[in-house]
């Protein structure tokens, strides 16, 4: 009995060491992290993985004896399972994937747009970029996370894929959008001046006037050439803040709640006490208050900015735990949108702290 319990225990050990050390090289490898940080995110998605199996475990268990009984936690799952379908089991399994692949998922955009840790590859504009973010641990982990809300919590899976191709290609698209690399300008038609020039050296060959007196009416003529307007390109932080009022509109206009019945659904503009209509308002506010009062300076701008984003994502945030179970595309462009457009402001404030240094 002993030895059997041995063994028993050292199998777990080893399974168990097996687990943190596939999760940390994975993490590793995938954000490009320390160890240490690795182990440590690690930990806290298994922290998260057991607290959703614990959770399901107790609806299963209430479901079984038909009510609340004396709650066993993920202690008793063997013996519940016995008494369910193998759906239940599937459904517990890729619940509790869900952290596992999410949290990375998270941390990897976040490193990319917050922290600038990103490879020259997903750097690249265009298709380099687009290739360099659909392959490996991304897809993967984008996998994961739509069937974890698919199988795991009964979301729809066709909104996670669009939100995961929409999170993986963001990147490459708006560098795209933000490249200012502008083609070398085209060789002029001809010189306007020639004939000026030539009157001039002529004069110098006939001796009607000296060297440097030619020097000074050569000098003249360029300065009198007329200048070519300049094409600047708008700012980058202000091409984020229209493609986040851009998703806005987009979402305004999508479901943003389903509701039991497929059909129905709840658009941005059928938002209870006017709040769709105050978050578009104010994320739109943000993009147009530079164009439309152009006597602002640059901080004032910034802080109405902050404060009118500050309102509508604490309004997101009220409606997003008003009925999370029914949440749709909508709701989650509008929140990406925000985000967008909070990063354009955050932006304009490091350049400005730049250009003040």
């Amino acid at each position: 009995m002993k030895n059997t319990l041995l063994l028993v225990f050292v199998l777990l050990a080893i399974f168990v060491v097996a687990v943190i050390l596939l999760g940390t090289s994975f993490y590793n490898r995938y954000l490009r992290i320390s160890r240490g940080k690795a182990a440590l995110l690690w930990a806290v998605a298994l922290v998260a993985s057991f607290v959703i199996l614990d959770c399901r475990t107790h609806l299963l268990e209430e479901r079984v004896v038909e009510g609340p009984g004396p709650y066993i936690g993920w202690a008793g799952l063997l013996r519940l399972l016995r008494l369910r379908d193998s759906a239940d089991l599937v459904s517990l399994c890729f619940a509790c994937l869900l952290p596992l692949a999410a949290i990375p998922f998270l941390a990897k955009i976040y490193l990319t747009w917050i922290a600038g840790n990103a490879t020259d590859a997903e750097k690249a504009p265009g298709m380099e970029g687009i290739r360099a973010w659909l392959r490996g641990g991304n897809i993967v982990c984008a996998l994961l996370i739509c069937l974890g809300l698919w199988l795991g919590f009964g979301f729809s899976f066709w909104m996670p894929v669009a939100l995961a191709l929409l999170a993986l290609l963001a990147f490459p698209v708006f560098n795209m959008a933000l490249d200012t690399t502008a083609p070398p300008p085209p060789a002029p038609a001809g010189d306007t001046l020639a004939p000026e020039r030539e009157r001039v050296l002529k004069m110098l060959d006939d001796g009607k006037i000296t060297a440097q007196e030619s020097a000074e009416l050569l000098n003249a003529l360029a300065h009198s050439a007329p200048a070519r307007p300049a094409q600047t390109a708008p700012a980058p932080h202000r091409k984020l803040a229209w493609i986040g009022a851009a998703l806005l509109v987009i979402g305004f206009f999508l479901p943003w709640f389903e509701g039991p019945n497929p059909a129905a659904y709840i658009a941005g503009g059928d938002i209870p006490h006017g709040f769709g209509w105050c978050i578009l308002f104010l994320g739109i506010a943000v993009a147009v208050l530079p164009v439309v009062d152009t006597s602002l300076d640059s901080q004032t701008c910034q802080k109405i900015s902050l404060i009118a984003l500050g309102v509508g994502a604490i309004i997101l945030l009220y409606l997003l735990t008003w009925n999370f179970h029914f949440i749709s595309l909508g709701i989650l462009l509008a929140l990406a949108g925000y985000a967008l457009e909070f990063i354009g402001v955050l932006k304009a404030r490091k350049l400005d702290w730049l250009r003040a240094a």
